[in-house]
């Protein structure tokens, strides 16, 4: 099957992109028209969206974007292993792609469990695009472990194959470990994102969860 690009974000008019969930029936938009519509049984957005039923409901869709489909190269840079204020915090450069100027900062937090604060590319700055955030924060920790040298350019990618849905936006924080390197959380700032991830998906889409759900 050719590979096909969709965006799994709630659909915004101003856009032109996304999912419209409406009782019984979903649209796919791209570029300011429907491309794609389908029946559904969910009882509503936060429930189609955890459930991940944007795979079955559009299956000529190889692979998803949320809010961005950002990809390129990145290269995670180390200062000295020292903490730069009393909190235990710790440092470094990210470089996207090679015009980037200037880098962007990246933080590893002394919390419980270990937080990660990762910068956006240029123009990218989408906190839903959680994908990219986890992949960025996996890398910066591999950096800062020496498993991966510092300074070396990596490809990345915003996009998630329909197929590692369950494994990327997992359910429980175990599941999550198990995926990106042990366990340790996003941060935005000081506050460390604790709700599992497919939780932390829907609420970054701005989903609310039904009262009972």
């Amino acid at each position: 099957m050719a590979e096909q690009i969709g965006m799994g974000s709630v659909y915004v008019a101003e856009r032109g992109t996304g999912i419209a969930w409406q009782p019984g029936q979903v649209q796919l938009w791209m570029g300011g028209r429907v491309i794609a519509q389908a029946a559904h049984d969910t009882a509503s957005p936060w429930a189609f969206w955890y459930g991940l039923h944007f795979r079955e409901a559009f299956p000529m869709i190889t692979h998803w974007g949320f809010r961005s489909i950002w990809t390129g190269r990145v290269k995670i840079g180390l200062t000295q292993k020292t903490p730069i204020d009393d909190r235990g915090t710790f440092w470094g450069w990210t470089t996207f792609d090679l015009l980037d100027a200037p880098r962007r900062t990246w933080a590893i937090l002394d919390t419980n469990p270990v937080g990660i604060e990762t910068p956006y590319p240029p123009h990218e700055e989408q906190p839903a695009n959680l994908p990219l955030r986890l992949v960025l924060g996996r890398l910066i920790l591999a950096t800062f472990r020496d498993e991966i040298p510092p300074d070396t350019w990596m490809a990345v990618t915003s996009l998630v194959a329909a197929g590692d849905m369950e494994r990327v936006f997992s359910r429980t924080h175990p599941e999550a470990s198990a995926t990106y390197g042990g366990e340790w959380r996003l941060a935005t700032g000081d506050h460390l994102l604790f709700m599992p991830l497919r939780d932390t998906l829907c609420l970054g889409l701005g989903l609310t969860q039904p009262v009972g759900a």
